[in-house]
């Protein structure tokens, strides 16, 4: 678990170097990973962008098949071929990843098709057992996909499904020949994609950076589709489970983002609800009672705390993009009508965990705090808006209460922020744990390039 998303660090680099373009940055991480793995030997690094030779592609397959199984992979059948007595390859076409072009002759210097190469990956991967998501057939990813036969489209389609080997202009090009660079993508993608560890619910796997496609297959069309303070579209999930809520934020095709604060989630070995003391922190940057981080160069992960009659315990997981720029044109009448329903879900599944029935969702109660949060983003001072405060906004409308209680928040950030300062602070956590107040709703409004939020209880 505690090395699980610094290994994410390297796969989010590979994909886009899987086409027939090649990207310096990309080409360097992903023959320097290769490397420092033992699966490239050094007379390859200086012919990255050379194509493979039959030799060589045996030579990286089998330090792969060393690497993930711990086996020897050695043989003393070098006399297989005339042409070649290398190990590897004798190996290679022992475990069926290779075969001679004749009887006798492997053609060590001959070149690899990506057809090929695709069918021998293919191979290795389910041999050394990694956890490569089977080509389902629901979708068709490249229009010469038909020049195939069944073995072939079966490991090219697989392949892509998780984003192992891609190709360019909707084609795979499997005639063209590979080259180092992409087989070393592939395989050190594959490698991490075996010890990343995910984010748990329900008995399937999230992982930072998995694509869009992936997530649907698993957990189907999401219930519906907010946004967040990035911009991404938020798929949101299971919104009235308390055991299977979580919500993922998506940009570019990929997982960017994950909140759940559901009683399932898991992270490796630390899973929702778990005692705050018997939680290994190690490879955390930071840690206190409210909260803690893993820092890195695309993300930060969250762990937030519950304080309550049972002690600290974990309550949510929140990942997000490091250093995303938040655009004030998106704090808008959209993002706040998502704060607005992520909220409520939060808040609700956060009673549930306590013992407690859901908030009555009282629409008078809420008509008049939007009312109020229109008000304050006309004119903000102080948490008035046209010198009425919110519970002088609740008079005002003739909201009946005898007992009302509210919060307020003016803030940079969206739903999961918000929730964060919720279980940070000790007034907040009373309100929303109240056994008292049955009667809520939340309103939020945009300020400039903040939200101003307003969480109203009353009996």
């Amino acid at each position: 678990m505690k090395r699980a998303l610094k290994k994410i660090l390297i796969a989010l680099c590979i994909a886009a170097s899987l086409s027939t373009v090649a990207y310096g940055e990309e080409l360097d991480a992903n023959m320097s990973r290769a490397y420092e793995l033992d699966m490239v030997y050094d007379g390859l690094l200086n012919k990255s962008k050379k194509e493979i030779t039959r030799k060589e592609f045996s030579e990286m397959l089998i330090n792969f098949y060393r690497k993930t199984t711990g086996n020897g992979g050695i043989t003393i059948n070098i006399d297989r071929f005339f042409d070649t007595r290398s190990v590897e390859v004798n190996v290679a076409c022992e475990l069926g990843l290779m075969s001679g072009v004749k009887d006798k002759e492997f053609d060590p210097n001959g070149f690899v098709k990506r057809k090929d190469a695709a069918v021998a990956l293919y191979k290795l991967f389910k041999l050394c057992n990694q956890p490569v998501r089977e080509y389902s057939g629901n979708k068709v990813y490249f229009n010469d996909i038909s020049n195939y036969n069944a073995e072939t489209k079966l490991a090219i389609n697989t392949l892509r499904a998780n984003d192992i080997m891609v190709g360019s202009d909707n084609k795979f090009h499997g005639e063209s020949d590979i080259l180092v660079y992409e087989v070393a993508a592939a395989l050190v993608r594959t490698y991490d994609i075996a010890i990343e560890v995910g984010f748990k619910i329900d008995g399937k796997e999230i992982f930072y950076g998995q694509t869009v496609d992936a997530l649907i297959e698993d957990f189907g069309q999401p219930e519906r589709i907010d946004v967040n303070e990035h911009g991404y579209k938020r798929y949101v999930y299971n919104s009235t489970d308390s055991a299977k809520y979580f919500m993922v934020g998506v940009s570019g095709g990929k997982v960017k983002e994950f909140f759940s604060n559901a009683t399932g989630f898991s992270y490796g070995d630390i899973v929702s609800g778990m005692d705050y003391a018997k939680i290994d922190f190690t490879g955390f940057n930071s840690v206190n009672s409210y909260s803690a981080l893993i820092s890195s160069e695309f993300y930060d992960m969250k762990l937030i705390f519950a304080h309550g009659d049972n002690g600290i315990t974990l309550d949510a997981i929140y990942v997000c993009e490091r250093n995303n720029i938040t655009y004030n044109n998106n704090y808008s009448f959209t993002l706040a009508s998502s704060i607005e329903k992520e909220l409520w879900e939060m808040i609700g599944i956060r009673r549930v965990k306590n013992g407690l029935a859901h908030f009555n969702k009282d629409a008078e109660l809420q008509s008049s705090i939007k009312r109020h949060c229109t008000d304050v983003s006309k004119s903000f001072a102080d948490g008035h808006g046209m010198d009425l405060s919110s519970i002088e906004r609740l008079e005002k409308d003739r909201i009946e209460f005898t007992t009302a209680v509210e919060n307020k928040f003016y803030v940079r950030g969206d739903s999961a922020d918000i929730y964060e300062l919720i279980m940070k602070e000790v007034g907040s956590r009373a309100i929303i744990s109240s056994t008292t107040l049955k009667n809520a709703a939340i309103a939020a409004s945009a300020i400039d390039s903040k939200m101003y939020v307003v969480i109203d209880l009353y009996k």
